[in-house]
């Protein structure tokens, strides 16, 4: 069908998305800390923020990824996705 939107079956589609929708600086910290494995002195630094900001973009992020994904039912996830990213 034209103008049909195919489902997003993946959870790393459906966290690609929902970080998309995010806004840039939390979307960054998330990438940074969870992604990229820098701390949160390191995100802070490389972002130009203290490691306080940084943690509070990423108590946002993952609040409203959690609420995006909440309805996740894939019964096997992928492991190591997104380090310390609990959905329950």
């Amino acid at each position: 069908q034209l103008g049909s939107v195919a489902p997003i079956k993946s959870f790393e589609q459906r966290l690609r998305v929902a970080l998309d929708q995010c806004p840039e600086r939390q979307a960054e910290a998330f990438h940074l800390v969870n992604e990229c494995g820098c701390s949160y002195a390191a995100a802070a630094a490389v972002m130009g923020l203290g490691p306080r900001t940084v943690s509070a973009h990423l108590t946002r992020v993952l609040k409203y990824l959690r609420q995006q994904l909440r309805d996740w039912d894939d019964p096997h996830p992928p492991r190591g996705t997104v380090p310390g990213l609990s959905l329950s």
